[in-house]
């Protein structure tokens, strides 16, 4: 129990208190960070069945939309949003001689798209009755941070990419949530997108970077959320 309080301070801004008392080493808490994931994915699915039950389709899509993504956004202490732009911010600079008029208004159109992506995508998972997807999504998109966060193995002959803890508690939380909504396939795609996506985006920050900040990160995780939200939205949309 300890070990997802120290995860859930991580992620949110709410704070636990662990009856432990004990200071846990990074690499303990990352399998618990997709826990912390589906958690909050579970508020937000709470409140848009709430929404849905009190309200008509439109009305609690549009209301949703907002309430869903800026409650998640507060929960977590905008860490996705905020290291977006400043990864945004840094990914535009790169070749300039400092800050320019185009770099500042690429990072603002970067993030202005981020976020009405993500509300587009919200309200039409809402209207659409769908939003036992958000607790899958969550789930993913911090499995996706324990992936960045971990420490990298022993140097040792290539195996192949191994599938750590932190992947199996994702993999496992989100095809389970999928699945008792009906959508095991959309599931499983969901699995594999983001364990495809979360490295690419990591070798990408690092070939123009140069490095991966803790920014560059939750930028990560704010991206592969948006990638397993309109994965969600097409399947149920084709469905």
């Amino acid at each position: 129990m300890g070990k997802f309080i120290a995860a859930w301070r991580m992620v949110t801004i709410v704070p636990l208190i662990s009856r432990d008392g004990e200071d846990h080493e990074l690499n303990t808490i990352l399998p618990f960070l997709p826990i912390v994931g589906l958690a909050l994915g579970a508020i937000g699915w709470a409140v848009a069945t709430v929404l849905l039950a009190v309200a008509r389709e439109g009305v609690a899509a549009a209301v949703g939309a907002f309430v869903v993504s800026l409650g998640l956004w507060w929960l977590t202490g905008m860490k996705g949003l905020r290291g977006f732009f400043f990864t945004a911010k840094r990914w535009s600079e790169v070749g300039a001689d400092g800050p320019d008029e185009y770099s500042f208004y690429a990072t603002i159109f970067a993030v202005q798209s981020v976020v009405i992506g993500k509300l587009m995508l919200v309200g039409l998972l809402i209207s659409m009755g769908e939003g036992i997807w958000l607790p899958v999504t969550l789930a993913l998109s911090w499995c996706g941070c324990a992936e960045m966060f971990a420490a990298p193995p022993p140097a040792e002959p290539a195996k192949g990419r191994s599938f750590p803890q932190h992947w199996i508690v994702g993999a496992v939380a989100a095809i389970v949530v999928a699945t008792v909504g009906g959508h095991l396939i959309a599931g499983v795609l969901a699995v594999g997108l983001a364990w495809l996506i979360v490295p690419a985006l990591s070798r990408a920050l690092r070939r123009r970077l140069g490095e991966t900040d803790t920014h560059g990160v939750y930028a990560t995780v704010e991206i592969a959320e948006l990638c397993v939200l309109l994965l969600g939205v097409l399947h149920f949309a084709s469905a």
